[in-house]
C-alpha cells in the first residue's frame, strides 16, 4: 500500500543538510521494480503548492539508459545511511553490466555499477556524464561465498523502466504492472 502523503526534503546544495519543503502524492507506482512517480501538491506547511514554490528547483532530464554501455561513468547521489550525514553523497563509477529479468522481459533489468551504494542510496539518481537521469539506486548485491573478501556491487533501475510510470502520472491515468498482466 502506498502512503497517502510523503515528505519531500531538498538540499540548497550538494554540501548542505536537505530540509522538508514540500507534501507529495505517489501518483503512479510499481512493486515489483521498486519505481514510484511522487507530485509535489503541497509546502511543508501544508499550503498549496504554486509555480512560485518550484522556481527554485533544478530539473533532471530523463536519459536513456538502454543507450548507456559497460564503461561509460556515472554519478550518484543518496543519502546512504552509513555516511552518517544529513547532506547528499556524492559516489562516481563506470557502468560494469547489465541484469537480465525474465519477468521484465528485458535484459537490462538493473544496471550493475561500481559506484560505491550503501542503504539508503536507494530511491536517489545516477546521472550521466552529461547529467541526464539514467537510473535509480535500488540495491546493493553481495558475494559472502569468500571467507576473506566480500564482493558487493552497486545496482540501478534502469530510467527506461520508469518511463511507462512517468508517461501514465503525466496523462493521469492509473498505471498497470505490464509484468502481472
Amino acid at each position: 500500500t502506498n502512503p497517502v502523503e510523503v515528505s519531500i526534503s531538498i538540499a540548497p546544495r550538494l554540501d548542505a543538510a536537505a530540509e522538508p519543503r514540500f507534501l507529495g502524492q505517489v501518483v503512479a507506482s510499481d512493486g515489483y521494480t521498486d519505481l514510484a512517480v511522487v507530485k509535489i501538491t503541497k509546502t511543508a506547511g501544508g499550503r498549496l503548492v504554486d509555480a512560485s514554490d518550484l522556481k527554485d528547483l533544478v530539473a533532471v532530464p530523463l536519459g536513456d539508459s538502454d543507450k548507456v554501455r559497460s564503461g561509460e561513468s556515472v554519478r550518484v547521489l543518496g543519502y546512504p545511511t552509513v555516511a552518517a550525514s544529513s547532506a547528499a553523497t556524492l559516489t562516481t563509477g563506470v557502468l560494469s553490466g547489465t541484469v537480465t529479468d525474465d519477468r521484465l522481459h528485458t535484459n537490462r533489468a538493473l544496471l550493475n555499477v561500481d559506484a560505491s551504494l550503501a542503504p539508503g542510496n536507494s530511491g536517489g539518481v545516477a546521472v550521466d556524464a552529461k547529467g541526464r537521469l539514467v537510473g535509480v539506486p535500488s540495491a546493493v548485491a553481495r558475494d559472502t561465498s569468500s571467507t576473506t573478501i566480500v564482493a558487493q556491487i552497486g545496482r540501478l533501475r534502469p530510467v527506461n523502466l520508469a518511463k511507462p510510470l512517468v508517461d501514465a502520472a503525466r496523462k493521469g491515468e492509473a498505471y498497470a504492472d505490464p509484468s502481472v498482466l
